[in-house]
């Protein structure tokens, strides 16, 4: 299992990715629906502080005290920097959890701080969980992206002779290549249409979550979440390989939803995370 999810707008959201041990918020029911998968997670990574997002805080933290399991398991809290109402969340949860048996450490991000992932046993490909601001409430909002770095031959040297290379040192070889960055995963939270252009954090993304509460961009209330047509339209020019659409909006039946993605199939293929369940993904 890679992926487990629940998001119904409005009332909860969380995204475990089994993968990386990472958990994208923490919303109400989290803990619960998780089971013995409460243990995965060595980090967990809050986009704001709206209570769909955290509500679920005091229960996970309890569980993986109390619950039988991998009970000393340390956990990282990392959120967006001062976002203070974050912060009172997590104080409310830790002390409702009351003594850890597990080490936790809670972190704020600057926006576009990364965090370290462990490396692959005998890989060379180095892995970060990257911080982005997004635009939707007052307080500091975030979306998250998880980037992998691996080296590769810069284009004017491509395509030389295997009798070129096999007479450089390792440290000349090295010379010969750059970085080539691949975002592996990518969570919006809760976000206005993402900007479009070279610099996006959306661009190239291999499997991405995003906020799309509204069918429609005329449906919107505020400047505060993303419709589904403009999400299909960013996704189409961002390059994206698989998009999940989520944070569906109850107004809508799943039955109207379903009717959408079809007619925006020709904009780009979005799937679905259909907020009456939890969605497994592999």
């Amino acid at each position: 299992m890679r992926y487990v999810v629940y998001s119904k707008g409005l009332h909860a959201t969380w995204l475990l990715n089994c993968e990386y041990a990472a958990l994208f918020d923490c919303g109400e029911g989290c803990a619960t629906q998780l089971g013995y998968r409460v243990f995965v997670p060595d980090r967990l990574f809050i986009s704001h502080s709206h209570i769909d997002h955290v509500s679920g805080l005091p229960a996970f933290l309890g569980l993986r005290n109390s619950t039988k399991g991998a009970n000393d398991k340390p956990l990282c809290i990392y959120y967006p920097a001062g976002n203070h109402r974050v912060e009172e969340w997590l104080q409310f949860s830790q002390k409702q959890a009351g003594r850890l048996k597990y080490p936790l450490s809670v972190q704020p991000l600057q926006p576009r701080e990364k965090v370290p992932l462990p490396t692959k046993t005998g890989s060379r490909e180095q892995r970060y969980v990257e911080a982005f601001p997004v635009q939707h409430a007052a307080d500091p909002c975030y979306g998250y992206r998880i980037v992998s770095v691996t080296r590769k031959l810069k284009s004017e040297h491509q395509g030389k002779g295997k009798e070129f290379y096999s007479s450089l040192s390792p440290a000349a070889k090295e010379a010969l290549c750059e970085d080539a960055l691949t975002t592996r995963f990518f969570f919006s939270g809760d976000a206005m249409p993402l900007r479009s252009g070279p610099d996006s954090p959306l661009n190239g993304a291999e499997v991405a979550f995003l906020d799309s509460t509204f069918l429609a961009a005329t449906d919107r209330e505020g400047n505060t979440h993303a419709a589904m047509e403009e999400v299909a339209q960013k996704c189409a020019i961002a390059g994206v390989r698989v998009a999940y659409a989520m944070h569906l909006s109850i107004r809508y039946s799943m039955d109207e939803i379903r009717k959408k993605v079809q007619e925006l199939q020709s904009v780009f293929p979005l799937r679905l995370i259909p907020y009456d369940e939890i969605t497994y993904l592999n």
